[in-house]
Protein backbone atom coordinates (compact mmCIF):
# COMPACT_ATOMS: atom_id res chain seq x y z
CA UNK A 1 0.00 0.00 0.00
CA UNK A 2 2.85 2.74 0.96
CA UNK A 3 4.85 1.71 -2.24
CA UNK A 4 1.60 2.14 -4.56
CA UNK A 5 1.39 5.93 -2.42
CA UNK A 6 4.93 6.36 -3.32
CA UNK A 7 4.03 5.73 -6.75
CA UNK A 8 1.01 7.41 -7.32
CA UNK A 9 2.44 10.75 -5.99
CA UNK A 10 5.68 9.98 -7.89
CA UNK A 11 3.31 9.30 -11.60
CA UNK A 12 1.47 12.23 -10.69
CA UNK A 13 4.30 14.80 -10.54
CA UNK A 14 5.92 13.60 -13.36
CA UNK A 15 2.93 13.92 -15.31
CA UNK A 16 2.46 17.23 -14.01
CA UNK A 17 5.21 18.33 -12.14
CA UNK A 18 3.10 21.29 -10.61
CA UNK A 19 3.82 22.73 -6.76
CA UNK A 20 1.04 20.91 -5.27
CA UNK A 21 1.94 17.54 -6.38
CA UNK A 22 6.04 18.42 -5.74
CA UNK A 23 5.01 19.71 -2.10
CA UNK A 24 3.01 16.32 -1.47
CA UNK A 25 5.69 14.23 -3.12
CA UNK A 26 8.11 15.90 -0.17
CA UNK A 27 5.70 16.04 2.63
CA UNK A 28 6.01 12.39 2.66
CA UNK A 29 9.60 12.13 2.59
CA UNK A 30 9.77 15.39 5.38
CA UNK A 31 10.63 12.98 8.33
CA UNK A 32 13.67 11.51 6.41
CA UNK A 33 14.96 14.71 5.44
CA UNK A 34 15.07 15.81 9.07
CA UNK A 35 16.36 12.75 10.24
CA UNK A 36 19.23 13.01 7.78
CA UNK A 37 20.01 16.76 8.71
CA UNK A 38 20.12 15.63 12.24
CA UNK A 39 23.29 13.19 11.83
CA UNK A 40 25.12 16.39 10.56
CA UNK A 41 26.64 19.05 12.14
CA UNK A 42 26.78 21.87 10.36
CA UNK A 43 27.94 25.36 11.26
CA UNK A 44 27.84 27.63 8.24
CA UNK A 45 24.06 26.26 7.24
CA UNK A 46 20.83 27.12 8.96
CA UNK A 47 18.19 24.12 9.16
CA UNK A 48 15.88 26.29 6.33
CA UNK A 49 18.92 26.04 3.89
CA UNK A 50 19.43 22.12 4.23
CA UNK A 51 15.38 21.88 3.71
CA UNK A 52 16.08 24.30 0.53
CA UNK A 53 18.60 21.41 -0.35
CA UNK A 54 16.83 18.63 0.02
CA UNK A 55 13.48 19.94 -1.78
CA UNK A 56 15.84 20.83 -4.81
CA UNK A 57 17.09 17.73 -4.33
CA UNK A 58 14.39 15.43 -4.19
CA UNK A 59 12.53 17.95 -7.49
CA UNK A 60 15.84 16.21 -9.31
CA UNK A 61 15.71 13.04 -7.84
CA UNK A 62 11.96 12.58 -8.19
CA UNK A 63 12.64 14.02 -12.29
CA UNK A 64 15.53 11.31 -12.62
CA UNK A 65 13.38 8.00 -11.13
CA UNK A 66 12.43 5.28 -13.48
CA UNK A 67 9.54 3.14 -12.88
CA UNK A 68 9.39 0.77 -12.70
CA UNK A 69 12.67 0.32 -10.71
CA UNK A 70 14.59 -2.46 -8.58
CA UNK A 71 14.49 0.76 -5.58
CA UNK A 72 12.01 2.25 -3.88
CA UNK A 73 11.89 6.50 -4.99
CA UNK A 74 12.52 6.94 -0.83
CA UNK A 75 16.02 4.93 -1.13
CA UNK A 76 17.02 6.73 -4.57
CA UNK A 77 16.37 10.20 -2.83
CA UNK A 78 18.36 8.96 0.55
CA UNK A 79 20.84 8.28 -1.63
CA UNK A 80 20.82 11.32 -3.94
CA UNK A 81 20.35 13.80 -0.77
CA UNK A 82 23.36 12.22 1.54
CA UNK A 83 25.70 12.35 -1.25
CA UNK A 84 24.12 16.26 -1.23
CA UNK A 85 25.06 16.63 2.75
CA UNK A 86 28.16 15.31 2.26
CA UNK A 87 29.64 17.25 -0.48
CA UNK A 88 27.72 20.48 2.16
CA UNK A 89 29.84 18.92 4.53
CA UNK A 90 33.50 18.59 3.32
CA UNK A 91 32.74 22.00 1.42
CA UNK A 92 32.30 23.80 5.22
CA UNK A 93 35.18 21.94 6.64
CA UNK A 94 37.82 23.01 3.30
CA UNK A 95 35.94 26.63 4.07
CA UNK A 96 36.76 26.30 8.01
CA UNK A 97 40.33 24.94 7.32
CA UNK A 98 41.13 27.26 4.81
CA UNK A 99 40.16 30.02 7.35
CA UNK A 100 42.51 28.58 9.78
CA UNK A 101 45.29 27.99 8.03
CA UNK A 102 45.12 31.84 6.98
CA UNK A 103 44.24 33.33 10.36
CA UNK A 104 46.93 34.84 12.42
CA UNK A 105 46.31 35.20 16.80
CA UNK A 106 46.52 38.36 18.07
CA UNK A 107 49.01 36.27 20.14
CA UNK A 108 51.07 35.52 17.35
CA UNK A 109 50.92 39.08 16.07
CA UNK A 110 51.42 40.61 19.56
CA UNK A 111 54.83 38.27 19.74
CA UNK A 112 55.92 39.16 15.77
CA UNK A 113 55.42 42.89 16.54
CA UNK A 114 57.18 42.97 19.90
CA UNK A 115 60.30 41.82 17.85
CA UNK A 116 59.86 44.42 15.60
CA UNK A 117 59.65 47.29 18.11
CA UNK A 118 61.90 45.91 21.03
CA UNK A 119 64.23 43.26 19.15
CA UNK A 120 64.55 39.35 18.87
CA UNK A 121 65.88 39.41 22.15
CA UNK A 122 62.56 40.78 23.82
CA UNK A 123 62.42 38.13 26.46
CA UNK A 124 65.79 39.82 28.01
CA UNK A 125 64.28 43.22 29.19
CA UNK A 126 62.27 44.19 31.73
CA UNK A 127 59.26 42.14 32.47
CA UNK A 128 56.98 45.41 32.75
CA UNK A 129 58.27 46.91 29.59
CA UNK A 130 57.19 43.49 27.95
CA UNK A 131 53.43 43.76 29.24
CA UNK A 132 53.88 47.66 28.34
CA UNK A 133 54.47 46.61 24.76
CA UNK A 134 51.87 43.47 24.79
CA UNK A 135 49.09 45.59 25.98
CA UNK A 136 49.71 48.76 23.32
CA UNK A 137 50.18 46.01 20.59
CA UNK A 138 46.94 44.46 21.63
CA UNK A 139 45.44 47.61 21.71
CA UNK A 140 46.33 49.17 18.70
CA UNK A 141 45.13 45.84 16.69
CA UNK A 142 41.85 45.68 18.16
CA UNK A 143 41.58 49.72 17.43
CA UNK A 144 41.90 48.56 13.61
CA UNK A 145 39.05 47.69 10.95
CA UNK A 146 39.15 44.20 9.28
CA UNK A 147 40.44 45.50 6.35
CA UNK A 148 43.61 47.27 7.77
CA UNK A 149 43.98 44.96 10.07
CA UNK A 150 44.15 42.01 7.46
CA UNK A 151 47.04 44.51 5.74
CA UNK A 152 48.64 44.47 8.92
CA UNK A 153 48.66 40.97 9.35
CA UNK A 154 50.05 40.61 5.78
CA UNK A 155 53.14 43.07 6.31
CA UNK A 156 53.86 41.16 9.41
CA UNK A 157 53.65 38.09 8.08
CA UNK A 158 55.17 38.70 5.45
CA UNK A 159 52.79 37.93 2.27
CA UNK A 160 52.70 41.78 1.19
CA UNK A 161 56.09 42.93 0.41
CA UNK A 162 57.15 46.57 0.18
CA UNK A 163 57.51 46.43 -3.82
CA UNK A 164 53.74 45.63 -3.74
CA UNK A 165 52.75 48.25 -1.22
CA UNK A 166 55.20 50.76 -3.33
CA UNK A 167 53.33 49.99 -6.75
CA UNK A 168 49.69 50.62 -5.58
CA UNK A 169 48.96 53.86 -4.55
CA UNK A 170 45.67 52.99 -2.57
CA UNK A 171 47.42 50.02 -0.76
CA UNK A 172 50.81 52.75 -0.20
CA UNK A 173 48.28 55.24 1.45
CA UNK A 174 46.72 52.35 3.55
CA UNK A 175 50.41 51.14 4.46
CA UNK A 176 51.31 55.08 5.21
CA UNK A 177 48.33 55.42 7.40
CA UNK A 178 48.58 52.62 9.15
CA UNK A 179 52.39 53.05 9.57
CA UNK A 180 51.83 56.10 11.36
CA UNK A 181 49.05 55.17 13.29
CA UNK A 182 51.05 52.07 14.64
CA UNK A 183 53.97 54.69 15.33
CA UNK A 184 51.98 56.73 17.40
CA UNK A 185 50.28 53.91 19.51
CA UNK A 186 52.78 51.54 20.07
CA UNK A 187 56.22 52.55 19.24
CA UNK A 188 56.31 55.99 20.62
CA UNK A 189 55.01 54.68 23.96
CA UNK A 190 57.52 51.86 24.25
CA UNK A 191 60.47 55.06 23.43
CA UNK A 192 59.36 57.98 25.45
Amino acid sequence: MNLNLDNILLENFKEQPSDDNFNKLFQKYTPLVFKLINSYHFTFYERDDLIQEAKIVCYSSALRYRLPSNITFGYYFQINLRNKYNSLYRLEHAYKRKSEKESTSYEQLSSNLKEVVIGSDYKNHAPDKNILVKEAIQAFLHSLDEKNCRLFRDIISGKVQKKDILQDSKLRYRYYKLKNQYKNNVFDIFFK
